[in-house]
């Protein structure tokens, strides 16, 4: 397997991996359900979402009142979603191309279970890859 390395910003570990494979689903409707904030009912963790600084900063509140604040520091539509966040325990930046989560995707394959195990993270990188994973005839709108 070919190497690649993936910088953490804002961790202290740094991992090497690359994964090659093809992938149907449409990513665009992931990207649109996944980045959308203002439409965030499809999330049963959520209280609510506070947005402002058009757009680039938002706060969720999950139904246990804990919150954690985004700034989006990179956003290209269906390619890169990058953000500051901090809550009371994490404070730093994630970031994963959405090529390399759809790649992670394809070679996963579909699988309901893993799906929902990583939905439970709270990670945008995380339900993306959980979406990309699902069955489709299984999400309701």
């Amino acid at each position: 397997m070919k190497e690649k390395t993936i910088h953490i910003i804002g961790g202290e570990v740094m991992r090497k991996s690359e994964i090659v494979d093809e992938f149907t689903s449409d990513i665009q409707k992931v990207w649109n359900i996944v980045t959308n904030n203002e439409d965030y009912k499809w999330r049963s963790d959520l209280e609510r979402i506070e947005i402002s600084d058009k757009g680039r900063t938002f706060i969720e509140y999950t139904k246990n009142g804990f919150q954690t604040k985004f700034i989006i520091t990179k956003k290209i539509e269906c390619s890169r979603y990058e953000f500051k966040m901090e809550n009371s325990g994490f404070k730093g930046s994630i970031g994963v191309s959405t090529g390399d989560i759809r790649k992670l995707a394809r070679k996963l394959g579909k699988s309901q279970e893993l799906a929902e195990q990583l939905w439970e993270t709270k990670y945008h990188e995380a339900k993306i890859l959980s979406v990309l994973l699902m069955d489709e005839k299984t999400i309701v709108k």
